[in-house]
């Protein structure tokens, strides 16, 4: 079993609608005893619960939760998911599965898989497959294979529910990043050292947005990305395409966007460190 790694966080202000969480780990968001009743009481019109969300390495019964979750990373072309989430599972000590609790399901995930270590797999191959085919140029397909193919380089995974807080990225975003370091004292894995490879799913729009706070800053300090449009949903009537966002970061920069980060959202587990 994963080893169980826990720290108190403060909470993000505000609430999340009631569905479930996962197992142990990293970070719990505890609201004080006193907004216990706020907490366990929902609206009259039954719309928003205060609940507590917990970080907790990746196990065995968040299977079928973190393939849900991922299920559409390809925009729904079928791939290798179930050896993607045994992969995931299996590097617990790098990644994170937010829970509501101990027996709840996975709202959300984030992960770094070596993409050199990984190369083999073959849902590493389909993912890899389908970013070059939607790459809009050669040039770009190019571009991200070189990257994928470099020692050092982290493939991060991260999806969550829409209606998890904000405020769960800078202390997940450090959880991760930490848990690399930790791991490279052991292990000399470098996902992440000479750069890390994002995925992610954009809302339409006439200009970029980002639906998560750190998408933004990651893709201000990216050494590049490109985007192509999502293509397994139909349209309707004057509605816009999703697109998905490819984007390169190296080390430095990372830093740098996760500091910006801090700094808008907040980040609890920084300020704990430097009480």
């Amino acid at each position: 079993m994963a080893s169980q790694k826990k720290r108190k966080l403060a909470p993000p202000p505000e609430s999340c609608s009631s569905s479930s969480g996962s197992e142990a780990k990293s970070s719990d968001l505890s609201n004080s005893d006193s907004d216990e009743a706020e907490r366990s009481s929902d609206s009259e019109n039954g719309s928003d619960i205060n609940v507590d969300l917990e970080f907790f390495d990746p196990q065995e019964a968040d299977f079928q939760g973190l393939k849900s979750l991922l299920h559409l990373l390809l925009d729904g072309k079928e791939y290798g998911s179930s050896e993607l989430v045994d992969t995931i599972i299996k590097q617990a000590r790098v990644g994170s599965v937010i829970r509501t609790g101990e027996d709840g399901d996975p709202l959300g995930l984030i992960t770094v898989l070596n993409t050199r270590r990984y190369a083999e797999l073959q849902c590493m191959r389909q993912i890899l497959g389908f970013l070059i085919q939607n790459a809009p140029t050669s040039e770009d397909g190019a571009k991200l294979q070189q990257v994928w193919e470099a020692d050092g380089t982290g493939l991060m995974l991260t999806e969550r529910l829409a209606n998890t807080p904000p405020q769960l990225a800078p202390p997940l975003i450090q959880s991760v990043f930490e848990e690399i370091h930790w791991a490279l004292e052991d292990e000399p894995t470098q996902a992440g050292a000479e750069g890390l490879l994002q995925v992610q799913r954009l809302p339409g729009a006439k200009k970029v947005v980002f639906a998560r706070p750190e998408d933004e800053y990651f893709h201000k300090h990216a050494e590049w990305s490109f985007t192509f449009p999502v293509a397994n949903r139909a349209i309707e009537k004057d509605e816009l395409r999703q697109l998905r966002m490819v984007m390169c970061l190296k080390p430095a920069k990372l830093r740098a966007a996760r500091r910006e980060l801090d700094e808008v959202v907040g980040n609890p587990v920084a300020d704990l460190a430097a009480a």
